[in-house]
This record gives structure tokens, sequence and C-alpha cells, in this order.
């Protein structure tokens, strides 16, 4: 993943550049919505593959890929397979895999996971790592275990990208991968060692690349699981993680899944060392001497002259996603204020007071809807300016001192008011609502705040704009029985698919009918008015 930074964004406008900055990079948002469908994949209902999965998750999709068999984990060789599933408890999405022909006792398991699933051995949070959340419980008469691991969407293992059944089709392997990939391992190595335990073995399987290109370590505390049995001692077992990353390196470096068997371990390090560095070569020579070193040992002494430009490349990644932040955290607030305008402005309750739309904040807010999204030109034609929404929702977000002058529907009133006072109006009508969905009766939301109505000016004559009657009734204005407003602001109001609407409100709300009242009302908003509304926006809390 770049830092998907447009190559032609210097050759546009200013004010297109200004729109542009304040979403994603389309290169950027096609990757994030392609991870976010692979977390939405699910079985259909009635594939026989859901009963493998454990009673409390749901939602499961095969992870191993179709043309390949069950895989075999533990020394004692048990089928498994893996699955994208969804917890029923708390609703997250986590990769399940199901080893058949054993169920361990309760006791192996949580012992397992209290060493490789609790924060205090700092495993369970490295970035090198994928974390053991639970052991789920199997159905009954289900003769199976199950292992619980964080979900990184997209994340591959090294044998399926480079050794695949067609190799004309793997991509190119340049020495910087297997570089990062020997940092990123035998970081989480060092961790897991610092700890007292052992991963029981590194092969290219249980090593993922993830789609930000972090190589991250699979299946923590699943051989240690099955393998409960064994005697072997904490020491050998670590010596073992470390030759086998060497192993893995070497397979990786050469091409070739046999490099580190005992009849062709040499000529693959000769071949290694005549198309790799000379750094490379020491590397993996040293992590299969015997005895190996020590993980730590081999940060500090092999590692250490390749970590300041893999530093500086994660430096230049943080960058680049510090700017996708910025913009994605504008877009954060800009939905909340959409969000919270759209349930307040236009509802069908009949139980409502008719003064509902008609006076008061939702009067102010509605003139400020129509002069935001509802402009035209002097022929009334639409006119479409999402640089002019972005800028008048980002005063409104922050509260600006700055007058504007906003003509109401009824063809008879300009209203004026300061962004600090609509800000205000928004977040307390809202409230209102709010508060009125905990109660069997809507009461009256209408009435003006204190200090609204000397921030309002004088009437004229001017046409009104149309209302929009249908925009998002369906989503927005929801009500239960009683025409209770349907939920709380928290629950209802915000759920997940109003995310859905995210990109497409803008642009929705811009292409209904309009008048010559809103080409009033852009120019107002351009006029600088002197002077502020004494505590207009203080106190106010979102």
């Amino acid at each position: 993943m770049g830092h998907f930074a447009p190559a032609s964004l210097a050759q546009r406008s200013p004010r297109q550049r200004t729109w542009r900055g304040s979403f994603l990079p389309d290169d950027a948002e096609l990757h994030y919505h392609r991870l976010a469908a692979q977390v939405a994949r699910s079985l259909p209902g009635d594939d026989p593959r859901l009963r493998e999965l454990p009673s409390d998750y749901t939602e499961g999709y095969p992870l191993d890929a179709e043309s390949k068999p069950s895989g075999v984990t533990g020394s004692t060789g048990y089928p498994t397979r893996l699955f994208k599933a969804v917890s029923l408890r708390d609703g997250v999405a986590r990769a399940v895999r199901r080893v058949d022909g054993v169920r361990l006792p309760l006791d192996v398991l949580r012992a397992v996971l209290s060493r490789w699933g609790s924060p205090a051995h700092g495993v369970a949070s490295h970035p090198s790592i994928i974390a053991l959340r639970e052991c789920p419980s199997p159905s009954p008469g289900d003769r199976a275990t199950f292992f619980a691991h964080d979900l990184v969407p997209g994340a591959r293992s090294l044998a399926d990208i480079f050794f695949s059944e067609r190799p004309g089709e793997a991509p190119q392997l340049g020495e910087e991968l297997v570089w990062r990939v020997a940092a990123d391992a035998l970081l989480g190595i060092r961790a897991a060692h610092a700890a007292g335990l052992s991963l029981h073995g590194i092969t290219l399987e249980r090593l993922l690349l993830a789609p930000d290109g972090r190589c991250l370590i699979a299946g923590a505390g699943v051989l240690e699981a099955l393998d409960h049995e064994s005697d072997r001692p904490l020491p050998a077992l670590q010596e073992n993680d470390v030759s086998n990353l060497g192993a893995a390196l070497l397979q990786l470096a050469v091409r070739d899944t046999a490099a580190a068997q005992p009849g062709s371990l040499q000529a693959s390090l000769r071949a290694l060392s005549a198309k790799a560095t000379p750094q490379l070569t020491r590397l993996v020579g040293a992590l299969m001497a015997r005895p190996p070193p020590s993980a730590a040992a081999a940060v500090d002494e092999l590692l250490a002259p390749r970590l300041p430009a893999l530093y500086e490349g994660i430096l230049r990644r943080c960058e680049a996603l510090d700017s996708l932040v910025a913009a994605e955290a504008g877009s954060g607030r800009m939905l909340r204020l959409l969000v919270k305008l759209l349930h307040v402005l236009d509802r069908p309750e009949a139980d409502v007071d008719p003064a509902w739309g008609s006076g008061g904040d939702k009067l102010v807010l509605a003139a400020m809807r129509d002069a935001i999204f509802h402009q035209t030109d002097e022929s009334g034609r639409p006119r479409m300016d999402p640089s002019h929404v972005m800028e008048c929702l980002q005063r409104l977000d922050m509260g600006d001192p700055q007058r504007v002058l906003l003509p109401a529907r009824d063809g008879q009133t300009l209203l004026m008011a300061d962004w600090a006072t609509l800000r205000a109006s928004v977040h307390d009508s809202f409230g209102a609502l709010a508060k009125a969905a905990d109660g069997p009766v809507p009461p009256i939301y209408g009435g003006l705040r204190p200090g609204t109505q000397a921030a309002m000016g004088r009437r004229l004559g001017v046409a009104g704009a149309l209302p929009v009657e249908a925009l998002a009734p369906a989503g927005f204005h929801q009500a239960g029985a009683g025409q209770d407003p349907a939920g709380s602001a928290a629950a209802a109001a915000l759920r997940p698919p109003l995310l859905l609407l995210l990109r497409p409100l803008l642009l929705a709300a811009t292409i209904c009918k309009c008048t010559r009242a809103c080409t009033a009302a852009c120019r107002a908003l351009r006029w600088a008015w002197a002077g502020t509304r004494q505590g207009s926006a203080a106190g106010t809390a979102e």
C-alpha cells in the first residue's frame, strides 16, 4: 500500500484541491473498501460449512484457499480449517481456526489463553504477532478445538504469495522484502521469548504479509496447546524458533521450499551469497547456525545495521497515514453534523406540534440547510459547488463568529445568524429529539433558544426555497408505536447502515428543487459582517 498521493493533485484548481483534500484519495478509498468487503463476506445460510463454526460465532467465510486441502497443524497432524467469523458476544470479526479430531481440556486452553492473550505479557499487543483472543467452546457433540485470533483483512501467507502452484503469477521478490520479513519476525520472536514463551516453529505458512507491508506471525498458542504434553525444554523450543526463521528466510530469498533441507543447504547458501548482499547472507547463516543466537542478540547484532532504513520507511508511511487520518477526521465531523440535521429537519410524525418546522431553531436550521445545499444561479438552475458546501460545514462545525444571511422558506423572511449560534441550534435540537426518544409522546421541540431571536434579522421580500420532503425519511425520521422517535440518539440515530450514506449524502442533497432565493443566500454567505454575539457558543457541548 503506497502513500495514496494522486499525481494530478497539483494540477487541480485551489477549490478542487480543497474538495479533493477533504476525502481519501481514490486509490486509498478503493483499498479500504476492498478490505471492508473481505470482512463483510459470509457464506449462505444453508451452507453446511457453517455448522463447523462454534455455536457463539456466525457469518463464517473460509479463509483457506479453495484448491488447498485441509491443512495440518501440530506434531500429531490434526486437520484444520480457518474461517472468518463474527462473535455473537461482541460483534467483532475474528479468524477462527478449527482443529478436528481433538478436544483439549479446558484447563489447557485457559492456560494457553492466559499466556498469549494476557495484556501483562505484552505479546497480545505486539505489532508482529496476531493476538489470540479466545478459545470458543465447540457445539455439543463436536469433537474439535477452536482458536480465535485477530482478523487481518487481506493478509496472505508468504507460502501462498510466492510459492503458489502457478509460479509465473507470483510477484517479484526483492531483498528489501526479505529484510522486512526478518525484522518484523525477529522482533515478534524476541517479544515472545522475553515473556517466557515459544512460537513452536516458524514456517512460511505462518508468516503473513499484510496489505500495509508488515509481516505477521500467525497461529500464536495453537501448537503450544496441541503439544501441551511435550516435555521439550523451553530453551530448545526458543532456539528452534530462531533456526526455523532462518530456514524460512533462506527459502524466501532463493525462492525454493527445499532450500533448507540438509542435502541442499550448502548449495542454497552459496546461491544466496551470489545474489544477495553480504549482510543478508550473514544474517541467514547466523540464524541457521547450531546453536543459533538468541532472538535478542540477532536483533542487536545482525539486524541493527538495517534498522535505520526500515525506520525511515516506517516514518514515511506514518506521514502518509497521518494525512489520511486528518482528511477522514474532518469527514467524520461533517457526517455527525449531517446526521443531526437530517434527524431534526422535516420530521413527518403526526403527533409533533405543527410549529415544529415553522419556527424556533428548526426555522433557522432549515434556512441554513437551503443556503448550504440548495444553491441556484441567476437563471434558477441548480448550482453544484461542493467546495462551498465543505466550507460552510467546516464553519458550522467550528462555530465561526462570522454572520450570514439565510432566506427562509416562507419567502418573506431573511434571517441573520452567526455560525456559532447555528452550531448551538443543531446540537440543542438534536438533544431535544434524543430526550423525546425516551418518552412515549414527543414533546414540542420548538421554541427559540435564549438569544437566538436577537441573532436573527429583519423581514425582506425574498422568494423562498422549496422544501425537500423525501431526502431520507426512512433512514433518519423513524418512529415507533405512538410516534415515538425511534430509539435513543446513540443507538438508533447512528447505526452502521447510515455510514453508507457518507459519500453520496452531500451529492444527494444538492439535486433537490431550488429557487432564486438560494442565490441571495449564496451571496450573503460571503458577506463579512462585523461583530459577534456575546457568548453565542459558550458552554455549547456536542
